[in-house]
């Protein structure tokens, strides 16, 4: 079934940012992070899905296992909602992955089941739709959290990669990747979610590519830039990306490529 998953990203801290982007439904792996706060500080992930039939999506709310992973300030006992837009019904409202106790155990015959008993994860049956993935502090607490949405048939291939993980950009403080690889037709493969935060912005960008070792080399195409991303893993903790390509597209700000095709970005592992 060839479908297109539409994916919003959008981050409440007092201004409110968005950006679309595009891909295919198999594709799908979806994670953000931010500082969640009370009332309207939110995180919250908007998805439209488009196409026939429906399909299963694992989301997860996580919070305190990031601790263990050297995240500070980490939201201790996250709740996750899943909204309807179209009808504005709630279809899933999750404290504990473990107060239902048959999806708990669905969870865990899959191996999907979140780290700490607090933290939220459920599998919904998406059709065609707009939905909101929100996750906030139960009572009201405060900290960094994270939300993934993720296509179930997506998930059931995974792939053993050292590039799997969150890794921190050490030329600028703003910018992350997580990085998830996956086996498709006998070769190796990853979803490198980019993310850039800065005051009053927000930006989610979504790279695809094979897998070479310790090589990598992702892409992107859409409205607004086509480009590739060369990745050189150093060690377990530190990896290079490499700014091989970059060109405007048709509705891109003019400083989408500002930056000089060959310039050498340092990452390191958060987890």
């Amino acid at each position: 079934m060839n479908r297109l998953i539409y994916i919003l990203l959008s981050v409440f801290v007092l201004i409110v940012s968005s950006v679309s982007v595009t891909f295919a439904a198999d594709a799908i792996n979806l994670s953000s992070r931010a500082n969640i706060g009370t009332g309207q500080e939110k995180l919250n992930t908007s998805v439209v899905v488009v196409g026939s039939g429906a399909s299963e999506f694992l989301a997860k709310a996580v919070g305190p296992s990031m601790a263990a992973k050297g995240v500070q300030g980490t939201l201790q006992d996250p709740v996750l909602r899943i909204v309807d837009l179209q009808s504005m019904t709630v279809i899933a409202d999750v404290d504990d992955w473990q107060d239902d106790a048959q999806m708990a155990d669905r969870l865990t015959s899959l191996g999907l089941a979140p780290e700490d008993a607090r933290e939220a994860a459920t599998i919904v049956s998406l059709s065609a739709g707009s939905y909101s993935v929100q996750v906030t502090g139960s009572g009201e607490t405060t900290g960094i959290g994270q939300a993934s949405i993720r296509e179930l048939s997506f998930v059931s291939m995974p792939a053993v990669s050292a590039f799997n993980g969150l890794w921190q950009s050490l030329d600028y403080d703003e910018m992350s990747l997580q990085i998830t690889a996956y086996n498709q037709e006998g070769g190796e493969y990853m979803i490198a979610n980019l993310l850039e935060s800065l005051p009053g912005e927000s930006l989610f960008e979504m790279w695809q590519g094979p897998i070479s070792g310790s090589s990598a080399m992702v892409s992107i195409s859409n409205s607004e830039l086509d480009g590739q991303l060369g990745m050189q893993l150093l060690s377990g903790d530190s990896m290079q990306v490499t700014l091989v390509s970059c060109v405007p597209g048709p509705s891109a700000d003019p400083e989408t490529c500002d930056i000089p095709e060959g310039t050498v970005f340092d990452f390191e592992r958060v987890y």
